[in-house]
């Protein structure tokens, strides 16, 4: 389970006590249905759905693979709206590096809490770095500058909607 659905849990667990005693000490009769498994599966429906963070980032990714040409590594040329970050174009690619500017744009545009989500992307180990920092400094541009960028590792990214 998701860490909304485990949360969620906890209150499913006090609404199967709860049955418990109206039947053994109320003498009222069980459910026709099973409603407990039923909302069970609500919430597990719901914490999927739930997971900002992780929308957030496969949003992200489909971005990033519909404009992979303006990412050093994918380019061809100089995109005209300057570059998006940096992916290196081969088969071991170990991540994405985005511009902050780019990240915190796009996740504003999709109506996320952009400071939230990133901040869960770091608890949750998805960024490369640290651990303490958002930001690693990547190679971007035919002149070699190195800004610092969001970089989220690509077992994260091809992940994500998975959940």
């Amino acid at each position: 389970t998701d860490a909304v659905s485990g949360r969620l849990g906890e209150h499913m667990a006090v609404l199967a006590t709860a049955a418990d005693l109206a039947h053994d000490q109320l003498g009222l009769s069980p459910a026709r249905c099973d409603a407990l498994g039923m909302a069970w599966n609500a919430c597990l429906r719901g914490g999927k759905e739930a997971d900002r963070p992780r929308s957030a980032v496969s949003d992200l990714f489909g971005f990033a693979v519909a404009n992979e040409h303006d990412f050093w590594g994918r380019h061809k040329g100089n995109p005209s709206r300057g570059w998006n970050g940096t992916w290196r174009n081969d088969d071991d690619w170990e991540y994405i590096a985005f511009l902050k500017d780019v990240v915190i744009s796009q996740l504003k545009s999709w109506g996320y809490d952009h400071a939230g989500v990133i901040d869960s992307w770091r608890r949750r180990g998805w960024l490369m770095g640290d651990g303490k920092s958002t930001m690693i400094q990547v190679r971007m541009g035919p002149s070699g500058s190195r800004p610092r960028c969001i970089a989220i590792k690509r077992e994260v990214l091809e992940g994500a909607d998975e959940g």
